[in-house]
């Protein structure tokens, strides 16, 4: 029987994981290690792995009970893939993956990769050279999103109608241009091909070398993306685009390549396609390192992406993460520079501002528990003062939370002395990309609702 090459997969946030006990890594991981000195064994584990652990932000565990030691791991919002080496050898024996929380899983993390491809914006995953993985496919950030924006781009850059010079080689009965003699003095023994010169031209053409480049790449992108682990709804998303571009390569021959070059003269969407053709270039040198992906980052620019829309609709304008910067010169150095909400909306004299937490309390609905308490109390903080730095009397909060369905809670806080008001709203935001529409109906009638709200109070 092959032994699985993954130690531990967990979803981020995992306050506590499920436990490991000593006697079972014994007789799995740790085949070898003497029963006796468990406990020395573990914190060895531990130690060894410290600086990959510390990658992924993955805090370990190690408790010990009447009949037997323990080990259990802490989750945060890093998704990613790390190794782990042997207590016993330091060699590399399986690797450790964290997946995405409230959201679709499954091995390919195609959900993750939906979503980030509906939001036309993609967070590179952070890449570290000092770890390589051992799981292949299983643990390795997937290639076929890079494909399908390379796509993307290609299909922009085709109504550029790039054009470039290409040196020819071409047979004339008479001199034209530059001649090349190196291979006039090959046929020129014979009288029949004396007055045969092959003369080199300069013609504007598509087929140039740079375009047999990104052919070459464009047919990689391609074989990719048709094969079995790409997801169907991208493989759908693409197809038309792919039709047109077939036609477009039908007469340019692919030229094979390990890097794109940059030239001054590319135009910026050249550049942009370049660029992304050497991440499909390089996979096989990042693909088996060590990664990781802030998911509070895609939880962020997926609300930001739900109110963008809603605010197209109801005519409201908005800015994504403005900075209210601190204006004191003098200040100890642990003040912070500057305060960013995630989103600011306004329209007439109704100002919003909007926060995404990517964090379980609306998972928690019935839990007194001080953590969660504690981090929302620090979340009402946090948008009380964004509200703080606005003059209109309308003002609202809001605080985005994931959730497995939508759901809204008004909060309002009063100051009895001079009767001021504050609004904050809690959000439960599904994180989705198949059901977004029933997404986004549902938060554009709460905002009606809101808006309807502060009209009768004659905003």
């Amino acid at each position: 029987m092959i032994k699985p090459k993954v130690f531990q997969s967990l979803p981020c946030l995992t306050e506590i994981s499920p436990y490991l006990y000593g006697k079972g890594l014994i007789k799995s991981w740790f085949k070898g290690g003497d029963k006796r000195h468990i406990e020395k064994l573990f914190f060895d584990f531990v130690s060894i792995n410290s600086d990959a652990f510390n990658f992924l932000k993955i805090t370990p565990f190690i408790s010990d009970s009447k009949s037997n030691i323990k080990l259990s791991f802490r989750t945060t919002n890093y998704i990613g893939a790390i190794p782990l080496r042997s207590p016993l050898n330091g060699r590399e024996m399986a690797d450790f993956i964290v997946y995405p929380r409230y959201i679709n899983r499954d091995e390919n993390l195609n959900d993750y990769i939906q979503l980030v491809y509906l939001l036309k914006e993609y967070i590179q995953p952070e890449f570290n050279f000092s770890f390589e993985l051992i799981s292949n496919d299983q643990a390795r950030p997937p290639l076929f999103f890079e494909c399908v924006k390379f796509i993307d781009i290609l299909f922009k850059s085709i109504n550029e109608n790039w054009r470039k010079f290409s040196s020819m080689i071409n047979i004339y009965n008479f001199p034209k241009g530059i001649i090349s003699w190196r291979d006039y003095i090959k046929n020129e023994w014979n009288p029949e091909k004396r007055i045969l010169y092959p003369c080199k031209t300069n013609i504007l053409s598509e087929n140039h070398k740079d375009n047999q480049f990104i052919a070459y790449v464009y047919k990689l992108a391609k074989e990719k993306i048709f094969t079995p682990s790409t997801p169907l709804s991208l493989k759908n998303k693409v197809w038309k685009k792919i039709t047109y571009i077939d036609k477009y390569f039908s007469t340019i021959i692919p030229l094979t390549t390990n890097k794109l070059t940059f030239r001054n003269s590319d135009p910026s969407i050249i550049k942009d396609l370049k660029h992304q053709g050497n991440k499909i270039l390089n996979y096989d040198i990042l693909a088996n390192k060590a990664w990781r992906v802030d998911f509070s980052l895609i939880f962020e620019r997926y609300v930001q992406h739900l109110f963008h829309n809603l605010c197209v609709n109801f005519g409201f304008h908005y800015k994504n993460n403005p900075r209210l910067d601190k204006q004191s010169y003098r200040s100890p150095q642990w003040v912070l520079n500057y305060l960013e909400p995630d989103m600011y909306i306004y329209k007439e004299n109704l100002s919003i501002f909007i926060d995404a937490k990517y964090k379980s309390h609306l998972y928690n609905l019935s839990s007194r528990s001080e953590f969660l308490i504690e981090e929302h109390r620090s979340d009402i903080h946090q948008i009380s003062a964004y509200c703080a730095f606005e003059k209109t009397d309308h003002k609202i909060g809001v605080l985005c939370y994931p959730s497995n369905k939508f759901s809204s809670y008004k909060i309002q806080y009063k100051n009895r002395i001079n009767s001021v008001n504050l609004v904050i709203f809690l959000l439960g935001i599904p994180i989705t990309s198949q059901n977004i529409n029933n997404v986004e109906n549902h938060l554009k009638q709460e905002f009606a609702n809101i808006i309807n709200f502060y009209r009768g109070r004659n905003i």
